[in-house]
């Protein structure tokens, strides 16, 4: 999955890689492209991986803004809004926050959205970052996930294929906003 990913983004940025000079059909003393061209170059340190669990510099914000979709986003005025889930639901406690996922979401080979592709990206995240983002830690299950003692994060719970909830052990009333 991540590789063919992988290849379709560098067959597209590649080529403008190739360190040749721009066509000379621009005017004297500038450096514009024609409008039909486009050369796209990230190298590091300025970019450091595809992989969203990877972030280091802030201009990686930027292109897995251009990459991902995430549940929920936020506004310019930072107000909560949707992305790839239709709808949420947060319990009073803040420890239950429920989804339900917008329909006919596909990824590139036309296949669908389904809770199991979010709860795979979302195991992906506490595997890789849960010592950098502590809240992590907080969904049920996901220490045990960790040690390798579960197959699974028990606070991924399925209740139909676009529709899951995620639970916690601790209450974090900012959750949604990670």
């Amino acid at each position: 999955k991540y590789i063919c990913i992988l290849t379709v983004i560098l067959a597209v940025i590649l080529p403008g890689c190739n360190g040749s000079e721009p066509a000379n059909n621009t005017k004297p003393g500038k450096n514009i492209l024609p409008p039909e061209d486009l050369n796209v170059c990230l190298q590091r340190p300025y970019f450091s991986s595809f992989m969203p669990y990877d972030l280091s510099f802030l201009n990686d914000t930027h292109v897995y803004s251009i990459l991902y979709n995430t549940l929920i986003t936020t506004d310019y005025s930072g107000r909560l809004i949707s992305e790839l889930a239709e709808r949420w639901t947060v319990s009073d406690n803040a420890r239950e926050y429920r989804f339900t996922l917008k329909k006919n979401v596909r990824f590139h080979n036309g296949k669908r959205l389904s809770a199991k592709d979010v709860f795979f990206s979302l195991e992906q995240l506490v595997v890789h970052s849960h010592e950098r983002y502590r809240v992590l830690s907080y969904i049920n299950g996901a220490q045990e996930f960790i040690r390798g003692d579960a197959d699974h994060v028990a606070g991924f719970i399925e209740h139909g294929p676009l529709d899951f909830t995620i639970k916690l052990d601790k209450s974090f009333k900012y959750f949604l906003h990670f």
